[in-house]
C-alpha cells in the first residue's frame, strides 16, 4: 500500500521536498552584505601630502562599521526599511582598548547598480572645540556616546565638504 502510494505521487513528493529544503535554507542562510569587523584609522592630511593617523589630545582616532547579517527570509517578509548600517568613531585609550565615542547610521540598500548612501566625515581640531563635519544627515542623527576629550565636540552639516577636506590638518 505504501509503495503504491509512493509510486503514484513521486513527482509531488519530490517537488514538496525540494521547496521545503529551499525554505529551510532561506531561513538559516545569512547574507553577509557588509562585513565591517575591522577598524581603520582616520588619517590627517598635511602639506606636502604627508599621512599621519589622526590624533586628538594624544588619542588615535579610528572608524568602524558593524557587520550586517540579515536572513533572506527577513528581507522577503519585512523588507529593508528597518535595517541600517552602524558606523562608529573610536579612540584608543592608554590600555590599548578601542572605545566608541560617536555613532551614526546609514540606510541599508542592496540590489543591482545600487550605490549606497555613504556619509563622509571630516574632523577638525580647533583651539576651543573639536568640529565634526558631515555632508548628509544620517538616519536618526549623530550621537556622541561619551566625550573622551577636554574640548566640546560640535557637529556641523556641511553641504560643500570638498572645500573643508582640502584644508591642511583635517582628519578624514
Amino acid at each position: 500500500m505504501f509503495v503504491k502510494f509512493i509510486k503514484l505521487y513521486i513527482k509531488q513528493i519530490i517537488s514538496i521536498s525540494f521547496f521545503f529544503s529551499i525554505f529551510i535554507c532561506c531561513l538559516f542562510w545569512k547574507n553577509e552584505s557588509f562585513p565591517g569587523e575591522d577598524t581603520e584609522p582616520l588619517y590627517q592630511y598635511s602639506w606636502p601630502e604627508k599621512l599621519n593617523i589622526c590624533e586628538i589630545e594624544g588619542k588615535k582616532i579610528y572608524v568602524n562599521s558593524d557587520s550586517l547579517s540579515i536572513s533572506i527570509l527577513h528581507l522577503l517578509l519585512y523588507g529593508t526599511h528597518d535595517i541600517f548600517y552602524s558606523h562608529h568613531l573610536l579612540y584608543k585609550n592608554t590600555r590599548g582598548e578601542k572605545i566608541i565615542f560617536l555613532t551614526y547610521r546609514t540606510p541599508f540598500v542592496f540590489g543591482i547598480d545600487v550605490v549606497p548612501e555613504n556619509i563622509r566625515l571630516a574632523i577638525e581640531n580647533e583651539k576651543e572645540k573639536i568640529v565634526v563635519y558631515y555632508d548628509k544627515e544620517p538616519v536618526g542623527g549623530i550621537s556622541i556616546d561619551n566625550n573622551p576629550f577636554s574640548k566640546i565636540i560640535e557637529l556641523r552639516l556641511e553641504t560643500d565638504l570638498d572645500q573643508k577636506l582640502k584644508k591642511d590638518g583635517i582628519c578624514k
